[in-house]
C-alpha cells in the first residue's frame, strides 16, 4: 500500500469514526490539511496526525472487545481493485475533488469520504459529485 493509499483510508476511517462519536475541535482543521497536503512526498506524519486525531474522537474504539468495523480504516485496495469502473471512476473523481477545492460547508468532506467508503450505488455518487461540482462554482 502506498503512503497515499494509507493516508486517505486513514482519512475514510476518521470521516466514519465522527459519525458515531463526536469530533474534537481539531478535527475538521486535521481532514482539511491532509486533504490539501495528500500529494506530498512524505505523508508520514500526516498519517499519523490522522490516526492520533481518530483515536481522540473514537477513544474505546481500539481497545474493543466485540469490534464493528465502523472506525476502520479504509482499505484502498478495494478500491483499486473496484470490478465496477464507473463506480471506481467516481469515488476517484470524489477524492480527487475534495483534495482540490476549499469546501466551506465541513460537512462534504465527511460524507465525500464516507461515501468512498461504503458502496453505495451510482446513482448516489454520480449526485455527490453534482454536489461538490455546484459548491466548487460557488
Amino acid at each position: 500500500m502506498t503512503p497515499y493509499d494509507e493516508l486517505m483510508g486513514a482519512l475514510i476511517g476518521l470521516a466514519k469514526s465522527c459519525q458515531s462519536h463526536k469530533k474534537t475541535e481539531n478535527t475538521d482543521k486535521i481532514i482539511k490539511e491532509s486533504l490539501k497536503r495528500s500529494k506530498e512526498h512524505d505523508l508520514e506524519s500526516l498519517i499519523q496526525m490522522v490516526k492520533e486525531e481518530k483515536k481522540k474522537v473514537a477513544p474505546n474504539c481500539q481497545s474493543c472487545a466485540m469490534p464493528c468495523g465502523d472506525t476502520d480504516d479504509y482499505d484502498m485496495t478495494k478500491l483499486w481493485e473496484e470490478k465496477d469502473l464507473k463506480k471506481k471512476e467516481l469515488k476517484l473523481q470524489i477524492l480527487e475533488q475534495i483534495q482540490r477545492v476549499d469546501y466551506s460547508d465541513t460537512e462534504l468532506y465527511y460524507k465525500s469520504l464516507c461515501m468512498v467508503g461504503y458502496d453505495f450505488e451510482n446513482e448516489f455518487l454520480e449526485n455527490l459529485v453534482k454536489e461538490l461540482t455546484s459548491c466548487e462554482d460557488l
